[in-house]
């Protein structure tokens, strides 16, 4: 547009001109010499756009991870961040300025960058000289610490879940040390309870004859086992034959006593079961005096 607006006007002026001899763009140049300089800026403006490099290459990276950038440097080329430059290669030999981070693939001719940290972020440029020009490729490299956020959030998270479990831990800590001493005061309570139980056994020792334990339980009747209720009172009738002294020894050890009969209702008992034959004795003797007959507790015989 700008050289055929030139053109127009250089038609327009063309009856001033003393001698048009080498065509519209130099009859141009003299009628109009102000607009050379414009005519200058415009050529070098569309030289610069035609030799410019192409737009920048974004990449993506995540901290820790690596990042390869796309354009190959097969002999010689050199890689910079900012300003700095991180690595080169130079006739296939590559050095490395960044602690072992920068990388260069002699087979792909890719740099890379390994460890990805976030100060890594930036403007990256490329100078590639294994063409005839130098050639520069420009990339944005934008370093995400997502993977480093998740760990730090995992992170607290675990330390909020180690937390709660010191403070559960140390709750049933508390209700174990509580159980311990419940545990400490019943056991007291059951030692002490064991020996009153052992002394009241001392008293009584017929207690497991009254009072039978059965299923944990003690279950108490009038009279021991094998032992027969009358009037309020046991009888027991031995089927062993012992004498008298020996009889009454067995009774003494049992809380018992050979019978002394005071009613006509014992008498009968006794009658009953001497029916078959069998003989017992009972509570009366004239071992102390000879013809004497004392009842066993030392009242005498009633004639």
């Amino acid at each position: 547009m700008l050289l055929a607006r030139a053109h127009s006007a250089a038609d327009e002026h063309a009856a001033d001109e003393s001698t048009i001899t080498d065509g519209v763009g130099q009859h141009f140049l003299r009628a109009c010499p102000e607009m050379r300089s414009i005519i200058s800026i415009a050529l070098f403006l569309m030289i610069g756009m035609g030799v410019s490099s192409a737009q920048n290459v974004v990449l993506n990276g995540t901290v820790g991870q690596i990042v390869a950038f796309p354009d190959a440097v097969k002999k010689s080329g050199t890689l910079i961040h900012e300003h700095e430059p991180i690595g080169d290669v130079k006739r296939g030999q590559f050095r490395d300025f960044r602690e072992g981070r920068v990388q260069w693939n002699s087979t792909t001719g890719l740099f890379s960058i390994a460890g990805l940290k976030m100060e890594d972020s930036g403007m990256y440029t490329l100078l590639n000289n294994d063409a005839e020009r130098y050639k520069d490729h420009k990339y944005q490299l934008n370093v995400d610490d997502t993977i480093a956020l998740q760990l730090q959030r995992d992170y607290d998270s675990l330390n909020k879940a180690k937390d709660q479990l010191q403070r559960d831990y140390d709750s049933l800590n508390k209700e174990k040390d509580q159980l311990q001493r419940d545990y400490d005061s019943l056991n007291t309570q059951n030692n002490q309870l064991q020996r009153d139980y052992d002394a009241v056994r001392v008293k009584f020792p017929f207690l497991d004859q009254y009072c039978p334990l059965r299923s944990q339980k003690r279950v108490c009747r009038p009279c021991p086992e094998g032992w027969e209720l009358s009037n309020s009172k046991c009888y027991y009738f031995s089927t062993e034959r012992k004498s008298w002294t020996a009889s009454r020894s067995d009774c003494l050890k049992q809380g018992a006593d050979l019978v002394i009969i005071e009613s006509e209702e014992e008498q009968d008992l006794i009658s009953k079961h001497t029916r078959g034959g069998y003989s017992y004795w009972i509570g009366l003797s004239d071992s102390e005096t000879e013809g004497t007959w004392l009842w066993v507790d030392g009242t005498p015989l009633q004639g």
